[in-house]
């Protein structure tokens, strides 16, 4: 089997479990037949790197004594994400491991690493860049960051129904969207995490009249903070693992997102109140850094393509059970749900297209709208 085999002289950092057969984690990083190379110009990426010291020299050292020798290492591949082991996509990548590993017969490794052990997105996005990272699922509206195309993800009321966008995402257009990836560094590999995002406060949102002064989380791109800002709240860019204490110190009164997230994360607690806005609908897309991608073999990319897509299809089969679970639940746990008029809030989606039609492009624009109708 061949394939690429990546580790840093320091990889002692949330050491996980080291199995049988695998290359020990003070090793330089190495590739089958050939010499690794290290990123040049990059001498400290603080946050991320200070992760990879933190696991105690006694620990390595007995893994060290303990470990047998290695004549040929397999291929690893660390999948990080921002999302806790609860959350459908985390049970999407734990698929993917677990096929990865019985379709290789055990020789490329997948280690998932969930609640940003690995960093937030920037610091994921980097560490693909920089090969401490081999994979990533993240939401759609990080890579607008580096794609503005697809930014047309996160426009309101861009899709009448989950099915409608669903099709959307695994047609053309959305292949179309994947296939430009390279250009950035990324190999994207699947559509995950289809599903409806709503409004969580700490007040009730009964009408668009309600939101206006909230001060609510984004995930931090300009679609979003114009859609939220147009209905008259005031938006706050903030990372995914802050928001539960910034709503518990009432520094936020809300944010937004899936429901099956909201429950699963326990914002519920601290955000007792959903309004069922719909305004834009999300998929997650798991990627691999692209210079990864081309060390593999033809055989392990289209293992490693086939598997991804057979796990985000699981994982949109667990998303949609959990958001059908989440919201019977939710009202016995003292979450009030409320169905607001979702017309006031359609009725502002066609300024806000208006205004990142040059930034997401025309064409790709028109496209979505004529397969949308």
């Amino acid at each position: 089997m061949s394939g690429r085999h990546l580790r840093t002289e320091r990889q002692d950092w949330c050491a996980p479990r080291r199995q049988p057969g695998r290359c020990l984690p003070s090793e330089p990083p190495r590739r089958r037949g050939c010499r690794a190379t290290q990123a040049k110009g990059h001498t400290m990426l603080p946050k991320f790197l200070a992760r990879l010291s933190v696991m105690p020299a006694l620990v390595l050292g007995v893994a060290m004594a303990s470990a047998p020798a290695v004549a040929e290492a397999e291929t690893l591949i660390r999948l990080g994400h921002t999302l806790n082991p609860t959350d459908a996509r985390h049970m999407g990548a734990e698929r993917f491991a677990e096929l990865v590993a019985e379709r290789s017969d055990g020789a490329i490794t997948v280690e998932v690493y969930p609640s940003s052990q690995l960093g937030g997105q920037a610091e994921l996005f980097e560490g693909m860049n920089l090969g401490l990272v081999e994979m990533n699922i993240a939401g759609s509206t990080h890579l607008s960051n580096l794609d503005p195309a697809f930014g047309v993800f996160d426009l309101p009321s861009l899709a009448p129904d989950a099915e409608s966008f669903m099709a959307l995402l695994d047609g053309e257009i959305g292949q179309s969207l994947l296939d430009r990836l390279p250009e950035v560094g990324i190999r994207g590999l699947a559509y995950s995490e289809v599903g409806f995002r709503h409004l969580y406060t700490n007040t009730p949102v009964e009408s668009i009249e309600d939101v206006a002064g909230l001060v609510l989380r984004v995930p931090g791109n300009p679609v979003y903070n114009d859609t939220l800002a147009t209905f008259g709240a005031s938006p706050t860019s903030m990372a995914l693992g802050e928001v539960f204490t910034a709503l518990q110190q009432g520094a936020i009164a809300g944010a937004e997102n899936l429901i099956g997230f909201y429950r699963n994360s326990g914002h519920w607690e601290a955000a007792p109140y959903v309004a069922m806005t719909y305004h834009a609908a999300l998929p997650s897309v798991w990627m691999m850094s692209e210079s990864f991608w081309q060390g593999l073999s033809a055989e392990d990319q289209e293992l490693i393509a086939a598997a991804a897509k057979e796990a985000a299809m699981y994982e949109r089969e667990v998303s949609a059970e959990m958001e059908a679970a989440a919201l019977e639940e939710l009202p016995g746990m003292g979450v009030t749900i409320t169905e607001v008029d979702l017309a006031p809030f359609a009725a502002l989606a066609p300024e806000i297209h208006a205004r990142h039609r040059d930034t997401i492009g025309a064409e790709l624009m028109d496209s979505v709208a004529a397969a949308m109708n």
